[in-house]
């Protein structure tokens, strides 16, 4: 103990490691209003843009009123009550126990940030955006991160489930190639924002009556609290505030499992009944699919 204290009381673990000067760039660089800096999409670059640019593609965005629509004032209140009545349903159903009722009512919630990532690999000089809504301790933040825990052993039992790139290396690496197959990737464009609330409410109760996991009262709270959040998911941008009406908004915790769970779903429905003998390898990592085809002559 005493040797610990010695390392914690030493004062160089206190100094900044940025030179004077480099603090001070730092500085300027957070009260400079005409720039706005963001990590690139992909590839892990740093975007410097001009703050007029980058709003007029959030507007763009934000103007597709298919899936945004602008609200009157901040609804927080109104949705905070709202909630309060889903969790007290919850609880009186015993579905919820008391530690997770309080859990998920959050009495004093943050209000949730739009913003875009730059993908600058599509266009350098007008790279459109990647809708984020930051929703750390927002009223349906921790809501999203209960329903995650509970769809997360079903979209891992999903056969074309992947976790990570390299499993797919390993999985081709123990794949004998024959000369009658192709191979093939496929990619769902902008899949958060796409699915239809109702569609993907029928995949997720799919999904979890064919499991047998949960009792029917769960499932039916997880749908109930499901549609809460798709239909509560506000923001605010530029002190506007907004409404988001299609699909799930990239950054909430339970998106990637909705996702894939609907994706799934669709796979179950499509691919396996007009496919399933052909397919030799069909591999999917939330939207980016990888798959080898056998084609039969005649």
């Amino acid at each position: 103990m005493k040797d610990l204290r010695s390392v914690k009381n030493k004062t160089h673990y206190k100094r900044c490691n940025l030179t004077k000067e480099e603090t001070k760039a730092l500085k300027n660089l957070q009260k400079e209003k005409q720039i706005i800096i963001r990590p690139a999409d992909k590839g892990g670059s740093i975007v410097i843009q001009d703050v007029e640019k980058y709003n007029l593609e959030c507007y763009r965005q934000l103007s597709d009123t298919d899936t945004y629509r602008k609200l009157m004032g901040n609804p927080t209140v109104k949705f905070l009550k709202e909630l309060e009545e889903l969790c007290n349903k919850g609880k009186n159903i015993d579905v919820l126990n008391d530690d997770e009722y309080n859990y998920i009512l959050n009495k004093h919630p943050r209000i949730p940030v739009f913003y875009c990532i730059p993908k600058i690999h599509k266009n350098q000089e007008n790279p459109p955006g990647r809708p984020i809504i930051s929703g750390i301790n927002s009223l349906t933040a921790n809501l999203s991160h209960y329903i995650d825990v509970l769809l997360q052993p079903k979209v891992k039992q999903v056969p074309s489930y992947t976790k990570e790139s390299t499993q797919i290396i390993q999985i081709i690496e123990n794949i004998k190639w024959e000369e009658q197959w192709i191979m093939g990737a496929l990619d769902v464009q902008s899949l958060y924002t796409i699915i239809n609330h109702e569609k993907g409410k029928e995949a997720v109760f799919s999904q979890l009556t064919q499991e047998g996991r949960l009792t029917p009262a769960h499932v039916e709270f997880l749908i109930n609290s499901i549609n809460f959040i798709l239909t509560h998911n506000n923001f605010n941008f530029n002190e506007d505030f907004y409404l988001q009406i299609q699909g799930t908004a990239m950054g909430t915790r339970f998106a990637p499992s909705y996702a894939n769970l609907f994706m799934a779903d669709w796979e179950h429905q499509v691919i396996t009944p007009k496919l399933g003998t052909d397919l030799v390898l069909w591999q999917r990592y939330i939207d980016d699919i990888f798959f080898y085809l056998e084609i039969r002559k005649g």
